[in-house]
């Protein structure tokens, strides 16, 4: 959660460049491990390129160890809290700026509708007692940085929790695909420091304890289309921690790492049977659809689609969307038929028409349209999306 402070209300029960992709073990709690017992204090690790930080909001006693790589240890907890009241710490490690402390040589702040890639990779080890989860907290300002007086984010807060012990789930709400992974979310009004923000929160339905090249921007990318995070707001930081409500000694981030690029995945759309997504003009009018094929790829720029942060996925000004049944691409006009989100198994969502994209030959034979049909996981809903930045 990040916040300082403490919570109020509904209190949640509950990355460039220079180290692109690398990670940095921390390895083993070592002898020269440095202690840390400030309420809020903050660690440059891994040559400054990422932040620890205590984050003790709730003030019972906690130290963490770092020895100087991307990691720290939480080496004593007095946390003692308990829901539905909020965790009393959040011991994290992050990239960007946290209330006025920021990290080096990293690309955040990025305006959210540049964001083109943004991942995380992070290791952990957990006690086998306490109350706590493991969870990224992306933060938005509406602007480059946060008031000097008051380092509390102005835009919104993003929440993604892969693991809670004792496990649990956290409020009541609707489900995600992202990246082949489901997940329950949620959405809620915080509170704190005297201000509120949209807060919009995932849970893995298979807990995990470590992740590789976590696609952050999916996550942003399902938000925007929630309405939660506006495109002209800004990813201003990356954090990754253990809220803890009671417990928590022992508690390690192992190793962590981000690669956050500003830029627009571009790229073609890979179909089954090795194909390409490939828009085929026919001579409509331009305000008019135009059809789109599977044929062989190409590299031709009949194949090149952008995938854009406001779900849409986008050619030459215009917005891949439906003409009937059909897919086509057609003047981008705000329209939920223009909206795609991943699900799983790469099956791509129609907002619109609450169906999939689908090749109804199986990608058996090239050259046939691509339909809308119900979400079945069936090879033929099975696509891959540009990843390269441009």
């Amino acid at each position: 959660m990040g916040v300082r402070g403490g919570r109020v209300g509904a209190a949640l029960m509950g990355a460039v460049l220079a180290l692109a992709g690398l990670l940095l073990p921390a390895g083993p709690a070592a002898a020269e491990e440095v202690r840390h017992c400030g309420q809020y204090e903050t660690v440059p690790v891994a040559g400054g390129r990422y932040v620890v930080d205590n984050n003790n909001y709730g003030g019972a006693a906690q130290c963490l160890g770092t020895d100087g790589r991307a990691g720290f240890t939480v080496l004593d907890s007095g946390a003692n809290a308990s829901p539905p009241a909020g965790p009393a710490a959040y011991p994290e490690i992050f990239d960007g700026c946290h209330w006025g402390t920021c990290t080096r040589g990293g690309a955040l702040p990025v305006t959210v509708s540049e964001l083109g890639r943004a991942t995380s990779s992070w290791s952990t080890a957990l006690p086998a007692r306490g109350d706590f989860n493991v969870a990224y907290d992306l933060w938005f300002n509406t602007t480059p940085s946060t008031p000097a007086a008051n380092g509390q984010p102005d835009g919104a807060e993003l929440m993604i929790w892969l693991d809670r012990t004792p496990a649990s789930a956290g409020p009541t709400g609707g489900t995600a695909n992202i990246g082949g992974t489901g997940y329950t979310s949620w959405q809620l009004t915080m509170a704190a420091n005297g201000r509120q923000w949209p807060m919009v929160a995932y849970q893995a339905q298979t807990p995990v304890t470590s992740v590789t090249d976590l696609d952050l921007r999916a996550f942003v990318r399902d938000a925007v289309v929630r309405g939660v995070v506006k495109p002209d707001w800004y990813l201003i930081s990356v954090e990754a921690g253990f809220e803890i409500w009671s417990g928590g000694t022992g508690l390690r981030t192992e190793s962590f790492a981000t690669d956050v690029r500003p830029g627009r995945p571009v790229g073609p759309i890979g179909a089954p049977g090795g194909r390409c997504l490939t828009h085929t003009p026919d001579g409509s009018p331009a305000t008019g659809p135009e059809p789109v094929a599977l044929l062989d790829c190409d590299g031709s720029s009949a194949q090149q689609w952008s995938v854009e942060i406001d779900g849409t996925v986008r050619q030459g000004g215009k917005c891949l969307g439906t003409n009937g049944n059909l897919a086509s691409l057609n003047p981008c006009n705000g329209s939920p038929y223009h909206v795609w989100l991943v699900g799983l198994a790469g099956a791509l969502w129609n907002q619109g028409a609450q169906g999939c994209l689908r090749d109804p030959a199986n990608g058996t034979a090239p050259g046939g349209a691509a339909d809308l049909a119900g979400c079945d996981g069936s090879p033929g809903q099975r696509w891959t999306l540009p990843t390269a930045v441009s």
